[in-house]
């Protein structure tokens, strides 16, 4: 139980069992040093809480360790660096294993948040600190994982390999360049990688470095920015799945590859043509809403339909295309403006169309000669929509307004979709008209 006021480390030299309660639930000051040359397994069905665990850097200190988390513990420490697990080691490896379904998460109890890190207090001791965190449950904190080393021998690595089923929920990833040592960061099919701090993979985001990092993201792996504050999107990783929750703004801070699954469940997602959203073949982007979408362009190589996640101002509105005659890229970006002011002017247009929507338009090109057929979408904000039967797809072909019909709608005059006739083999600027 708790020792008041002055960190008590306690020397462990095998196995914690804990059947009843390790430390208190409002906080502890007991602390544990794992000992050199040992495996040791924390495990029961009681309740742990503690302040710090750490490979000890007196008793065998070169001797490697391996600590085996196979309960839920809790540990507060927040004062000084924060740092409630690292190798203290000397010249040792300290390789740390979280068990599926069990939880090892900080406490932030003071104003310093909590971090975990293998190479000494934050990546960098002087003692050449090594091992691993490997994840089949989750770690959770609300500061830092040190994913980095000093270590200028490159027989002192150290690594993060998050597995199925594993998740590390943090504010930050730190991204600094590493030492000859190396440092290997690996989201396996199935793990999970969730950062709730403005730049997610690194506290400086122009420290992320490739300089002896290594990312290595499977197909099938997932990282999420869930912060309720504003994040930048780290461009420098090849994603397979990608979610953006927590509510706070996303901003890409480069042009950004998704082969999986791109979730919009909760956060707008700031894009341009330089830093854009870029879908492969394989790829799909599914729950985008008024509250989470892209705000810029989005790009979608392939030959398969897809619903491009684009909107502004708080207002989804998607365009798809489909029925695609082959393999092509396509980018769309959505606007909440008048198209006769931009100017494409709206007296303009072919004798079958009556009125041009001045509410919206989207601008959809392709990089190759590929047609493919286009859904517009509309809701309260839009112009004009008045009986389904007359709406029409209208593409501006630099001179006027094309009218390519009504091939079938959904929904009703509030919220819906209106399909081209056929294929299109010109992309230009479109909007709804009737």
């Amino acid at each position: 139980n708790q020792v008041g006021g002055t960190n008590e480390y306690l020397q462990v030299y095998g196995n914690i069992t804990c059947n009843g309660m390790v430390g208190t639930v409002a906080g502890d000051d007991i602390c544990f040093d794992i000992a050199g040359g040992i495996t040791c397994t924390i495990s029961g069905t009681g309740s742990f809480y503690a302040t710090r665990m750490r490979k000890d850097g007196s008793i065998n200190a070169a001797l490697n360790s391996t600590l085996i988390i196979d309960m839920n513990i809790f540990l507060f420490w927040s004062s000084g660096s924060g740092t409630i697990l690292y190798n203290d080691g000397t010249n040792s490896f300290f390789d740390i294993i979280v068990n599926a379904g069990k939880t090892l998460k900080g406490i932030t109890t003071g104003v310093v948040s909590n971090n975990i890190s293998i190479d000494g207090l934050s990546g960098a001791d002087f003692g050449a600190s090594a091992g691993s965190y490997t994840i089949y449950g989750t770690i959770e904190v609300d500061g830092t994982v040190y994913a980095k080393t000093n270590n200028v021998s490159t027989a002192r690595p150290v690594s993060i390999t998050i597995k199925n089923g594993g998740t590390v929920k943090c504010a930050y990833l730190t991204a600094g360049a590493s030492g000859a040592g190396t440092s290997t960061l690996t989201i396996e099919n199935g793990g999970r990688l969730n950062l709730t701090g403005a730049d997610g993979f690194s506290n400086a985001f122009s420290s992320f470095s490739t300089a002896n990092n290594y990312y290595s993201l499977y197909s099938g792996s997932t990282v999420e920015y869930s912060g309720t504050v504003a994040q930048n999107v780290e461009s420098q990783l090849a994603y397979s799945n990608i979610t953006f929750s927590g509510g706070g703004a996303k901003t890409l801070n480069g042009a950004t590859s998704v082969t999986g699954i791109a979730t919009f469940t909760n956060g707008l997602v700031t894009t341009s043509l330089t830093n854009i959203l870029n879908m492969s073949s394989a790829s799909s982007a599914t729950g985008a809403n008024n509250l989470s979408f892209a705000k810029g362009p989005v790009s979608k190589a392939g030959s398969t339909d897809f619903i491009f996640p684009v909107g502004k101002d708080l207002q989804y509105r998607p365009i798809s295309i489909t029925a695609l005659t082959g393999s092509e890229t396509f980018t769309a970006e959505y606007f909440h403006a008048d198209p006769d002011a931009v100017p494409y002017d709206v007296t303009l247009k072919d004798p079958s169309l009556d009125d041009i929507g001045r509410c919206e338009y989207w601008i959809l090109n392709r990089a190759g000669s590929v047609d493919a057929n286009v859904t517009l979408s509309w809701d309260t904000y839009s112009c004009g929509v008045t009986s389904l039967p007359d709406l029409a797809v209208a593409r501006w072909d630099g001179t006027m307004w094309k009218d390519h019909g009504n091939g079938g709608t959904t929904g009703t005059t509030t919220i819906g979709t209106v399909i081209s006739i056929g294929a299109i083999t010109s992309f230009s600027p479109f909007t709804l008209a009737s």
